[in-house]
């Protein structure tokens, strides 16, 4: 027999949370489904913009693994990182700033504890608390202490919960400080890799055109342009995953109540022994009792949860082919595992472009080095068509799609090996190895 108070307790909140009523139960679904398809056309009107405007890119480019689509990729690609860095250290800049304040306003409240402690210690009293916070490093398990809270005053209560927050916000601010340092130098890296790689673009064109100076000012021409389509695409590419993650929220809801009708309609034709009708009776009047629900109407949530339990839904993204889902599984054993810039080592030590060369590599795949080779590896596919395996380049930085709106990537020395979302950054291009 199951616990009555954890099975009522998970019930209350399945009715309050969910459709308490088998009769509105059909209307929830419809409504979901209506809704889904709306945010569905959202969907498909995004692809089209995503798929159009990756026709005008190849219309800009030409073959953009060539000679000249290259230099246009790569000058654009150096602005952007460019700007990256700008931005970087402008919130560097600012995080500073936050940080200081924050590091004076923790010796303010700190001051104003010491100053607190005094004043008991000269005027007598109950001190024993005082010892015990000055000893115990972990103040916020001790504020939640039945000991603290009997035997301190509201007011130092509410200076050590100042305190407390005011050591809180220094350390999430040193933790953002160093995370943005952290991507700073990831982009200074990639950044002398995209100048290496310009340069020695520039050196092959002196010696293939004779009219390079006019190829490489057209090619400074088109990477503006290149940029604006990259930014149009990827802003119909945050609008597609948005819309995604509305229909798929849609459609759990969906899946819920239609569950939920399914289990009314068997808990209704369920023989129910003398033993199970009672102990259900019980749980039917907690239930009413709790929730303010009728008697029958509480009953028949009582049934439905005796007899088909709870249920999960799990919706999955895009597929991929069996041997892209296997590169996945060995990527994702990597997890935690260091960054190291230059490094080759997906257990001591990689960088973003060194985690797919190696996890490829595993694979007998060969990739190029760097990130900014990498964007011309491969076959090119629009990210409405993205799957599990394929390589999403970034500014600078490369991750491998792990379907659901997530790429598995080494980040930076601060993350290491991490999943982390597929339109976190500027989306520039997609490369797909495996074709199976």
């Amino acid at each position: 027999m199951k616990n009555n108070k954890i099975f009522v307790s998970g019930l209350v909140f399945a009715l309050t949370a969910a459709m308490a009523f088998p009769a509105a139960a059909q209307d929830s679904i419809e409504e979901a489904e209506a809704v889904a398809a709306d945010y569905q056309k959202k969907i498909e009107e995004a692809k089209s913009a995503i798929d159009e405007l990756q026709s005008q890119k190849t219309e800009l480019l030409g073959d953009i693994d060539d000679l000249e689509g290259q230099l246009v990729t790569t000058i654009s690609g150096i602005k952007a990182v460019n700007s990256d860095l700008e931005e970087l250290e402008g919130n560097i800049v600012v995080t500073g700033i936050k940080l200081d304040a924050a590091i004076e306003d923790k010796r303010v409240q700190h001051d104003a504890m010491k100053a607190r402690i005094q004043y008991i210690y000269e005027k007598g009293g109950e001190v024993g608390w005082a010892t015990v916070f000055l000893e115990n490093g972990d103040i916020s398990s001790w504020l939640n202490s039945e000991e603290f809270t009997q035997s301190i005053y509201a007011y130092d209560r509410d200076q050590l919960e100042k305190y407390a927050e005011a050591v809180s916000n220094v350390e999430k601010l040193q933790a953002e400080q160093n995370e943005q340092k952290s991507q700073l130098e990831a982009k200074k890296h990639s950044l002398a890799e995209g100048e290496a790689k310009l340069e020695k673009l520039l050196e092959e064109a002196q010696g293939t055109f004779d009219d390079c100076e006019d190829r490489i000012a057209d090619a400074e021409k088109k990477a503006d342009s290149y940029q604006k389509l990259l930014d149009q695409q990827n802003a119909a590419i945050s609008e597609m995953v948005a819309a995604q993650q509305a229909a798929a929220a849609e459609a759990a809801a969906a899946a819920a109540a239609a569950a939920q009708q399914a289990a009314y309609e068997q808990a209704a034709a369920y023989q129910y022994t003398a033993a199970e009708q009672e102990y259900i009776n019980q749980t039917a009047q907690t239930l009413a009792d709790q929730t303010g629900y009728d008697l029958e109407t509480a009953t028949q949530a009582a049934q439905a949860a005796y007899v088909s339990g709870n249920s999960n839904y799990d919706l999955t993204g895009n597929g991929g082919s069996s041997r892209a889902q296997e590169l996945l599984a060995y990527a994702e054993q990597f997890l935690g595992n260091p960054y190291v810039y230059g490094g080759n080592s997906l257990t001591n030590g990689v960088d973003c472009s060194g985690f797919v060369q190696q996890v490829y590599g595993a694979f007998g795949i060969p990739t190029s080095r760097t990130s900014w080779d990498i964007e011309h590896d491969g076959v090119e596919v629009a990210y409405s068509d993205v799957q599990i395996g394929d390589v999403i380049c970034y500014d600078g930085h490369v991750g491998i799609y792990a379907g659901n709106g997530q790429i598995i990537n080494a980040v930076d020395e601060n993350t290491g090996i991490a999943m982390t979302d597929a339109d976190y950054s500027e989306i520039r291009t997609i490369r797909r190895y495996i074709n199976e």
